[in-house]
């Protein structure tokens, strides 16, 4: 992971240096040292886990324009793909740069976008904010292909409802949590689960018990469990031998499969206020059963 680090920073100095030259065919000549500099440099400086996650993020914007262009040629809508474009995509591209710009301009923010993604254990703030800025790059480097598939699904939300992006997404807690207008439930949106559907559930699971947090629908992934309930608190049998069980009504969640949000197509939004109804669309049952 580290060599990966190094040869991108490399390469990043390169690519700068070649595009920043005054003529089209003028050659670049670059030191050792000067690559050596820039390397050192950069690994101690704070801000560069900064710059590293804005650079994901503008390249997961660039890879989801390119699959939108996709889908447009097979929709042979092939002379209209800019235009399209343009109108309702490239604002909603900035504005997504724009707010995740302000918001991870420090080392918490960034951690609680790792600990809402991460489908792993997540060490915790303290030990978080312990890390050099090439250990924080290792962390964040683990999360972009869980941070393509969010920003796809913030990108479709956001197109659907034309809702700004900071009155969707709440960072005052460790987890971020998630805001749209037809949702009346306390909501969190998640990637997909890479791996194993139900050791990622455990895992996030464990880490909203640790945020103190219980949201009563997640927007995650299709996972077949039996018992979807927070833990009680169990308050240990008084003298009189009773036991107290504390908030009991309020530990059950549904998680949504995220069908619903056709997320195999940017351009199909039909069946988004589904999510919302109180029955599954796919097998009828109630969602608060």
């Amino acid at each position: 992971m580290k060599k990966d680090i190094l040869y991108s920073l490399a390469i990043n100095y390169i690519y700068d240096k070649w595009s920043n030259k005054d003529k089209k065919n003028e050659i670049v000549y670059i030191k050792p040292e000067e690559l050596f500099d820039y390397i050192n440099t950069a690994i101690v400086n704070e801000n560069f886990a900064y710059n590293y996650i804005i650079k994901i993020i503008m390249e997961i914007e660039g890879e989801i324009e390119e699959e939108i262009r996709d889908e447009f040629i097979d929709e042979g809508k092939e002379s209209q793909i800019d235009d399209i474009i343009t109108k309702e995509y490239k604002d909603k591209f900035i504005e997504c740069l724009d707010f995740f710009k302000s918001t991870l301009n420090n080392k918490l923010n960034r951690f609680k976008l790792i600990n809402t993604l991460s489908l792993v254990e997540v060490k915790t703030y303290d030990k978080y904010d312990l890390l050099s800025t090439t250990e924080e790059i290792q962390e964040l480097a683990q999360i972009k292909e869980l941070l393509f598939v969010y920003i796809k699904r913030l990108l479709k939300f956001n197109k659907y409802y034309n809702i700004e992006l900071e009155k969707c997404l709440d960072f005052n807690n460790d987890i971020i949590l998630f805001n749209i207008p037809d949702e009346m439930r306390s909501c969190v949106l998640f990637s997909n689960s890479k791996r194993s559907t139900r050791t990622s559930h455990k895992n996030l699971l464990k880490r909203l018990y640790k945020a103190k947090l219980k949201p009563k629908v997640w927007y995650f992934d299709k996972i077949d469990l039996p018992n979807r309930l927070y833990n009680s608190s169990i308050m240990k049998p008084s003298l009189n031998k009773e036991v107290v069980i504390t908030n009991p009504e309020k530990n059950d969640y549904f998680i949504e499969c995220m069908d619903c949000l056709q997320e195999d197509s940017y351009t199909k939004c039909d069946k988004i206020f589904c999510i919302f109804k109180e029955e599954c669309i796919s097998n009828g049952e109630r969602k608060d059963n």
